[in-house]
């Protein structure tokens, strides 16, 4: 058979070491990956229309990632090299206990030097166009000033890995 009509690998991790069943591919995930999948999954109408209009760098050419963690909290839309996050709100959002946890996460996020923008789920599916520009005007503004004044933080890591770890400086024996 030649070989391109055979069937492509499948990426697998290799089985558990002593044999025996493969474990589950959840159990291969972290808890955030798991919760930002369901987040996803139960995404409503609004963040579905606006996901059509951000995926596939049609915004700017920036890439937006959807139900992102970001520390303790998951952000609807999140777009890395701008720092930005999108949140798009329900109607829950008006109740007051939501409303201080919405404002505790926002100030979190900024502290972290990001920005956040909110629009209410009848915008989005009213107006989108008008969400769209909000969402370039946003990115049109420059970075936030704790994160350009020499912050040390870093954007969090595309894929794996972590900090960058300064290498560890070496003495000499004679001095």
């Amino acid at each position: 058979m030649p070989t391109y009509l055979k069937r492509p690998r499948r990426n697998s991790p290799p089985p558990p070491a002593g044999g025996g069943e493969a474990a589950p591919q959840a159990t291969l995930r972290g808890r955030g990956t798991l919760r930002a999948r369901q987040l996803r999954l139960a995404a409503s109408d609004a963040e579905v229309k606006l996901w059509h209009s951000l995926r596939r760098k049609q915004v700017n050419g920036l890439r937006f990632r959807r139900q992102f963690l970001l520390g303790p909290y998951f952000g609807d839309f999140v777009c890395l090299p701008a720092r930005l996050v999108i949140e798009v709100d329900g109607s829950q959002h008006g109740e007051d206990a939501q409303r201080t946890h919405d404002a505790r996460r926002t100030a979190w996020l900024q502290g972290e030097g990001f920005r956040v923008i909110r629009f209410s789920a009848g915008d989005v599916m009213n107006d989108l166009t008008a969400v769209l520009d909000g969402i370039e005007a946003a990115l049109r503004e420059p970075l936030p000033q704790a994160f350009l004044a020499g912050s040390k933080r870093l954007p969090p890591p595309a894929r794996g890995g972590g900090a960058i770890k300064p290498a560890p400086s070496r003495k000499r024996s004679g001095e």
